[in-house]
C-alpha cells in the first residue's frame, strides 16, 4: 500500500491503481452525460471547476457529453454529435 499513489474505481467496476513514480492515467470525469464526482474528488478537482472548464470550451450542457477525460491538467471532450 505504501507504493500506491492513487486508486480509482471506474464506473464499470474496473480499478485503476497508480503507483508512486508511475505516470498519471487519464480520468473519465464525465461519462454518458453524468459528472463523475468521485473521480473529481480523487484528482482534487470540484464539480464547479469542471463545469467552468467545460463552459469555456463551449459545452454548457453536460447531458450532451459522451465522455470528458482529464489528463495532465486538461479536459478533452467527446460529444454525442
Amino acid at each position: 500500500m505504501k507504493q500506491v499513489k492513487r486508486a480509482v474505481q471506474e464506473q464499470n467496476g474496473q480499478l485503476i491503481v497508480v503507483q508512486m513514480g508511475d505516470e498519471n492515467p487519464k480520468y473519465l470525469v464525465v461519462t454518458d452525460g453524468v459528472i463523475q464526482v468521485d473521480v473529481l474528488e480523487s484528482i482534487g478537482r470540484s464539480e464547479e471547476w469542471l463545469l467552468d472548464n467545460l463552459s469555456k470550451q463551449g459545452h454548457d450542457n453536460v447531458a450532451n457529453i459522451f465522455i470528458a477525460e482529464y489528463d495532465k491538467g486538461a479536459v478533452t471532450v467527446v460529444t454525442y454529435k
